[in-house]
């Protein structure tokens, strides 16, 4: 019997959903709104710092990863934004909460992952998996089903470089760009509520 749990709402602070938004790309555009930090992962070293960033093309190098005209010997680097980072790629523009990892692969290419709080993914999934003038218990189920498939996949994936991509292979995913009103008061009224099977 599947049963609706809200034993995760004070756990769902914990969860840090890792969201392919980008990849296998040879070079995209960024920007930040207000202030931010460039960090090695690694060490947890600040490498740079600012206000904000106006809109940067990110590359790779021979040594690492460029943002600008600033260059970064490392094949990973974290931006923590007070706002949100903004990503270009093509025609198309997304904006982000919290952080973006810029990874390097093997085929000479970048992943770019979203690393956000469980709740803060659910509001940027559900305007794309439900129309936002729904009845608001439907929206409220498909937050509950939404938040459900990521902590497990979450759970499946926890070894690799992250959990979900931003597509249909996943839950289509849109960022800060993809949240509306409705569907964030759907999120709230749910929050840290998922489905279990026997209690499992």
């Amino acid at each position: 019997m599947a049963t609706s749990s809200s034993d995760g709402a004070s756990d769902a602070k914990k969860y840090m959903v890792r969201v392919a938004v980008l990849k296998d790309a040879e070079t995209f555009d960024l920007s930040v709104r207000g202030r931010y930090r460039m960090i090695d992962p690694v060490t947890g070293g600040i490498m740079d710092s600012g206000k904000r960033l106006t809109r940067s093309s990110v590359t790779l190098t021979s040594e690492g990863i460029a943002i600008g005209e600033h260059k970064y010997g490392i094949r990973h680097v974290r931006i923590d934004a007070q706002k949100d980072v903004a990503i270009f790629s093509g025609t198309k523009k997304q904006r982000y909460r919290n952080q973006i990892d810029i990874l390097s692969t093997p085929k000479k290419a970048m992943t770019v992952i979203n690393v956000l709080d469980l709740e803060s993914y659910v509001k940027g999934v559900l305007y794309h998996e439900v129309p936002h003038r729904w009845p608001m218990d439907a929206i409220k189920a498909q937050a509950v089903a939404a938040r459900t498939y990521v902590v497990y996949q979450m759970t499946q994936n926890k070894n690799q470089p992250f959990d979900v991509t931003n597509t249909t292979y996943s839950q289509v995913y849109g960022g800060r760009s993809a949240e509306r009103y409705r569907t964030t008061i759907a999120t709230n009224r749910t929050r840290g509520e998922i489905l279990k099977y026997r209690r499992e």
